[in-house]
């Protein structure tokens, strides 16, 4: 299977609040960090992040490209009611970045450009 397709089927998973497709990819020394309450280390700390984070979000992979040697995911989620996030047009920005076919890397942004701009530097 394309690794990309892998990519966008772990995050089909994480749209539904199931995250044991992403913990197949993520590599044991990954990092996740962004514009919210992240900055974690290590492949049990990035998914007890996402799983606190994500708690009660749905939604679904609006887009999925490659920008250099990064992935950029695009999650459409609808937060559960009381929570606020910062959306562009309700989406989320992920920036992969991979080695070996794991993620070692995960970036959050609120922002397409932002997002478009970190992945190509």
């Amino acid at each position: 299977m394309d690794h990309l397709q892998v990519i966008r089927e772990a995050w089909e998973a994480v749209s539904r609040g199931d995250l044991s497709a992403l913990d197949a990819i993520l590599a044991p020394n990954a990092t996740h960090d962004g514009d919210g309450p992240w900055g974690h280390e290590g492949r049990p700390a990035v998914l007890e992040s996402m799983r606190r984070n994500l708690d009660g979000l749905r939604g679904h992979v609006a887009d999925l490209f490659g920008v250099g040697d990064r992935v950029i995911v695009a999650l459409q989620l609808f937060p559960r009611r009381g929570v606020t996030w910062a959306f562009d047009d309700g989406v989320r920005y992920v920036v992969l970045t991979m080695r070996d076919r794991l993620i070692v890397e995960m970036r959050a942004f609120t922002e397409r450009h932002t997002a478009v701009e970190y992945a190509a530097a």
